[in-house]
């Protein structure tokens, strides 16, 4: 996806959470460096907008959608950095709420691609600690849920989904989402929770 779009930052106080904000713009550019190298083409595709409440209203309840658009004390409690409850919502939709919708349509779209070409990643999707009624760990919007939701209604409602979630911290969003889903829908989702381990061998960004 369009990754100018999808940036987290605000005047550096993105950097007082332990999260790094900036690992989507460090993975892009570790991908891009990494095919050009091998003579491998990479190709990004980018939503045509940003999700709209409608579609964010097919998870979330209407409430929340509105307090994380206009109440500051939202966003700082969704982000952990809560000295920015004292700044007016309309500059924080502009410089955080924005980027996190982008990066919500982002994994819409890399859903669908993914059932097109067999596979596609979406490098700021993956919001676990979202979910219908609350924004939490730097995750504001429930993409996960989101896209179960999306695609059962607008394309096929026989799909299932398995999550393979492999952060340090337990997907809570998504796993408290799933009990709130119909049963029928419930037993189309797989998930497979393994907490990576930190200390593991693995690419250093």
């Amino acid at each position: 996806m369009g990754k100018n779009k999808s940036i987290i930052s605000f005047y550096g106080l993105e950097r007082l959470h332990h999260f790094d904000a900036q690992k989507w713009t460090k993975i892009y550019h570790y991908l891009s460096t990494h095919f050009e190298e091998n003579g491998t083409p990479f190709t990004t595709v980018s939503p045509l907008r940003e999700i709209n409440t409608n579609e964010l209203e097919l998870i979330h309840d209407k409430q929340l959608i509105q307090d994380i658009h206009y109440n500051s004390g939202t966003i700082a409690d969704a982000l952990e950095i809560y000295m920015i409850r004292v700044v007016p919502s309309f500059i924080l939709r502009s410089a955080l709420i924005t980027p996190f919708k982008w990066q919500t349509s982002g994994s819409v779209l890399s859903a669908y691609m993914a059932l097109t070409y067999e596979w596609a990643v979406n490098l700021g999707g993956g919001l676990h600690h979202s979910s219908r009624q609350s924004a939490q760990g730097f995750c504001v919007f429930a993409d996960i849920s989101l896209i179960m939701q999306y695609l059962w209604r607008h394309l096929d409602d026989s799909l299932k989904f398995m999550i393979i979630d492999l952060d340090a911290h337990q997907g809570n969003g998504y796993e408290t989402d799933l009990f709130l889903f119909p049963q029928r829908l419930r037993e189309k989702v797989y998930v497979l929770d393994v907490p990576y381990s930190r200390t593991s061998t693995g690419m250093q960004l």
